[in-house]
């Protein structure tokens, strides 16, 4: 790796540890104070998360343009199927499918239960689309994030830790990832810091066991796109 990419990598650490959860908590108190006034505040918002995530996600290869095999060091390979990583990814789709399909049902039948899913959702409330245009919107940044933040939380930081600390051994990196992951969503409290770290935990091994970075951008898109399911506009 070159001088200005080891730097730049260096840069893009800092600020995905440091950075980005003091950043993500701050706008995200900004756009609560904003929906209350401006119908077009979260559209906004939505577009600014666009084009951050693929921005870094240029940067991720742009650090990597030095690197042999750039886009094998950072998984995007086609992924390696056996018994042990097909019966995993199998399940947990499964489970993510059907546990979301039957939620949607419940949800749908029972009034009651739909307004306690929308309390349990509070603490992301203003990210969520509230009209169907948003909800148009969502679903591109739920797809730009299944694929952007993998390149980041799984595909850039695993590489960027076993290539500048050798000796830290690989579940020690998931760890650190997953870790790093959950504190990029800090504003969502300390809950939401706890779930989504678990989150990274599992995609994370999704990464590790298949060997490419696909199957983890397939299944972090359908978590972020069951929100579509699970939460009906207001207007």
């Amino acid at each position: 790796m070159t001088l200005s990419s080891a730097i730049l990598a260096h840069l893009l650490f800092a600020y995905t540890l440091l950075i980005e959860p003091i950043l993500g908590v701050r706008q995200y108190q900004k756009l609560k104070q904003l929906i209350q006034i401006d119908p077009y505040a979260r559209q906004r918002f939505y577009r600014r998360i666009l084009i951050i995530e693929w921005t870094l996600a240029v940067i991720i290869m742009l650090i990597l343009l030095s690197v042999p095999s750039p886009m094998r060091a950072i998984g995007l390979v086609i992924p390696q199927f056996n018994s042990l990583n097909k019966g995993f990814l199998f399940g947990v789709t499964l489970g993510l499918l059907v546990s979301t399909l039957a939620l949607a049902v419940l949800v749908w039948k029972s009034p009651a239960l739909a307004q306690r899913l929308r309390k349990m959702l509070e603490s992301v409330a203003a990210l969520l689309p509230a009209t169907q245009g948003e909800r148009y919107t969502f679903a591109f940044v739920a797809l730009t994030a299944g694929i952007c933040e993998e390149l980041l939380f799984r595909g850039f930081l695993l590489f960027y830790l076993a290539y500048f600390f050798p000796a830290l051994p690989q579940w020690g990196a998931i760890l650190i990832s997953s870790a790093i992951f959950g504190l990029a969503h800090a504003y969502q409290g300390w809950k939401g810091v706890l779930g989504t770290g678990l989150i990274g935990l599992v995609l994370a091994f999704v990464y590790v066991l298949t060997g490419s970075l696909l199957p983890s951008m397939l299944l972090h898109a359908l978590i972020d796109l069951r929100i579509l399911v699970l939460w009906q506009p207001t207007t």
